[in-house]
C-alpha cells in the first residue's frame, strides 16, 4: 500500500498475535552482550547499558534505517540494529499510559512513556545525502515512535516483556547497500527477509489515547499576492503587425534627423571657428 492510500496515524510492525517488533541501534559491545545473554542485564552489569537513561524503541524499520544510517553512515554508537520481539499485550498496556509529545510538552516531562508521530520514512535510492540516507519523509502518514523513561526502561529488562533480541545489522547493511546501487525491490527483501510490517489492528481504548484516527491536516493555502499601491498599469494594447512597423519607421525617420540635424550644427560651429 501506498502512503497515499494509507492512515494518517497507524503503527506498522513485524506483529502476531502475541509479539510486535521493535529496533533499536547500539554499539557493538552492548548488542553483542544482549543478544548473547538475550537480555540487557548482561550490558547492564558491565557498565555500558542505562536503566535510568531515556531510550526509544521504533516499530519501522525505515526509521530506524534513517535514525542510525543503515549502520554505517553515522555513528558507531549505532552501529548494530537490534530487534526486540516484545510481549504485544504488554507492549499496548504500555502504550495506554503513554502521553503524546505533541499535545502534551510538559506532560511528557514527567511520563515514562512518551509517543511522537512523526513523518513516516520510505526507501529513495535517489536521496544519497548525508542527511536522508537513502529515505524520504512523507507528508501524509505518521510513524510512531517511542520514548521509555524510568520503570518503563526497567521493563526492558523483564523476559516475560522481551521475549527475544536478535542482531538484524546484516540486513539492515544489505538492504542499504542495495538501495545506494539503485534496487529498491531488493533492498526491500533484504530489510524484511521472512515478514514484512503490516498495520497492526489497535484496540479503540488504545486508539483513543494516542489518537490515531485524527486527521491528515489540511494543505497550507498559498498566499495570496498583495495587492499593488500607486498606479496602476493599465491592461496591454495589442497592436497589429501593419502599425507596428508604421511605429518603427517613424522612429527610425525621427532619429535620422535628428542626427542629421546635429551633425549640420556641428559643420556649422566647426565652420564659424575657422573663419574666426
Amino acid at each position: 500500500m501506498g502512503t497515499l492510500e494509507r492512515p494518517f496515524r497507524e503503527i506498522r510492525a513485524i506483529h502476531d498475535a502475541d509479539s510486535v517488533r521493535v529496533y533499536q541501534a547500539y554499539s557493538d559491545k552492548i548488542a553483542e552482550l544482549a543478544v548473547s545473554a538475550n537480555s540487557f542485564r548482561a550490558p547492564l552489569a558491565a557498565g555500558c547499558w542505562s536503566a535510568t537513561r531515556m531510550t526509544w524503541i521504533k516499530p519501522s524499520a525505515v526509521w530506524m534505517a534513517y535514525r542510525c544510517g543503515w549502520t554505517t553512515m553515522k555513528d558507531r554508537g549505532q552501529a548494530r540494529v537490534l530487534a526486540l520481539d516484545l510481549s504485544r499485550s504488554r507492549f499496548e498496556e504500555l502504550l495506554r499510559g503513554a502521553k503524546l509529545a505533541h499535545d502534551d510538552g510538559e506532560g511528557c516531562k514527567a511520563s515514562q512513556v512518551v509517543v511522537q508521530w512523526d513523518p513516516e520514512r520510505e526507501m529513495d535510492p535517489a536521496a544519497n545525502g548525508a542527511r536522508d540516507v537513502l529515505t524520504r519523509g512523507t507528508t501524509n502518514v505518521r510513524s510512531i515512535q517511542i520514548g521509555l523513561r524510568g520503570d518503563a526502561v526497567q521493563a526492558l529488562l523483564d523476559p516475560a516483556f522481551v521475549l527475544r533480541i536478535s542482531d538484524v545489522t546484516s540486513s539492515f547493511r544489505q538492504a542499504g547497500a542495495l538501495l545506494a546501487a539503485g534496487d529498491e525491490s531488493g533492498a526491500r527483501a533484504a530489510l524484511w527477509p521472512e515478514t514484512p510490517e503490516a498495520p497492526m489492528v489497535v484496540p479503540v481504548d488504545l486508539r483513543a489515547v494516542l489518537k490515531m484516527d485524527e486527521e491528515a491536516p489540511a494543505p497550507s493555502p498559498a498566499p495570496a499576492a498583495a495587492p499593488r499601491t500607486g498606479a496602476t498599469t493599465p491592461p496591454e494594447t495589442v497592436i497589429p503587425d501593419a502599425a507596428k512597423a508604421a511605429q518603427r519607421d517613424a522612429i527610425a525617420a525621427t532619429a535620422h534627423r535628428l542626427v542629421t540635424q546635429s551633425i549640420a550644427k556641428a559643420l556649422a560651429a566647426a565652420a564659424s571657428g575657422a573663419v574666426a
